[in-house]
């Protein structure tokens, strides 16, 4: 009996097919930075997005698959390259529109159509999510969102034949009054085509499949610790808001970053912008020893 043959693995040519969805959710993350901002001002709170459940399938299973009630808040993000239907379901239409409106907290959430002022404040939060896409894109190109709201039926979509490919996901936002969900369906040549440029140019300026450097740019944690402290169970237990627990890191000394579990810089905490940030003063071995 002769050996088995086995195929080599080629880890570059896996690295580079999957330079589009590598390149897609770089988009998705400074999208995000760009939503963020733009939800601070129109809402006073902040906001953040991120892409999930990512799909291949035909138009007329994308629509059999979706809800009608899903389709409250239907608009239609169009660029001279692509065309894309954006979709929201009746609840999280009316979490945005009470966010917005500065509802009172707790206030119930209405379970009806939208009416047609709550319709035109939810298209200010679809022109906020088509303008944050747009300045996230990596192209050389200018995307131009182009916005316009259509049929809630979704028997009625009219994006290509329903036998056609369609890349359907959607956009989890973590907002002040909780998770909302954004549906959208693109066709699948026009997307693939797009993230075509971004692959392009960034192979054009010099980022290579070499296994050692896919192996450089993987994110590495840092952690810092602010301080501990040990306190009684029975304190624990009757522990409420505003109440202070004092730690044993001396305000006069730096704290200690930890990489991949071991002490790795001495810092002092401070804050960039609305985020916290360190300040490295000394680097020191994985052991704790000066280097």
């Amino acid at each position: 009996m002769s050996d088995p043959q086995y195929t080599v693995y080629d880890f570059r040519q896996a690295e580079s097919t999957d330079e589009s969805a590598n390149a897609f959710r770089l988009w998705i993350a400074k999208a995000s930075q760009a939503f963020s901002d733009h939800w601070v001002g129109i809402a006073g709170s902040e906001g953040s997005l991120y892409a999930n459940n990512i799909r291949t399938q035909s138009l007329e299973s994308a629509v059999e698959n979706t809800a009608a009630s899903d389709f409250c808040c239907t608009f239609n993000i169009t660029d001279e390259n692509t065309q894309s239907i954006w979709y929201i379901s009746e609840h999280d239409a009316h979490q945005i529109v009470a966010e917005l409106l500065h509802a009172p907290e707790g206030a119930e959430i209405a379970e009806r159509p939208l009416t047609d002022i709550e319709s035109v404040v939810a298209k200010t939060f679809f022109e906020t999510l088509a303008k944050s896409v747009r300045q996230g894109w990596l192209g050389t190109l200018a995307l131009n969102c182009d916005i316009e709201a259509i049929s809630t039926n979704p028997k009625r979509v009219r994006l290509c034949r329903g036998k056609d490919l369609v890349i359907t996901g959607s956009l989890h936002m973590q907002l002040a009054r909780g998770e909302t969900t954004v549906h959208w369906i693109s066709k699948k040549q026009e997307m693939s085509e797009l993230l075509e440029q971004v692959v392009d140019r960034r192979a054009s300026t010099g980022t290579s499949n070499d296994p050692r450097a896919t192996v450089e740019r993987l994110p590495i944690e840092i952690v810092g610790l602010l301080g501990q402290a040990s306190i009684p169970m029975r304190r624990l237990a009757s522990i409420t808001v505003g109440d202070i627990v004092q730690l044993d890191q001396r305000i006069d000394q730096p704290i200690v970053a930890s990489v991949a579990g071991r002490p790795f810089f001495e810092c002092w905490p401070g804050k960039i912008g609305k985020t916290v940030g360190l300040e490295i003063s000394k680097c020191i071995g994985p052991n704790g020893s000066a280097s």
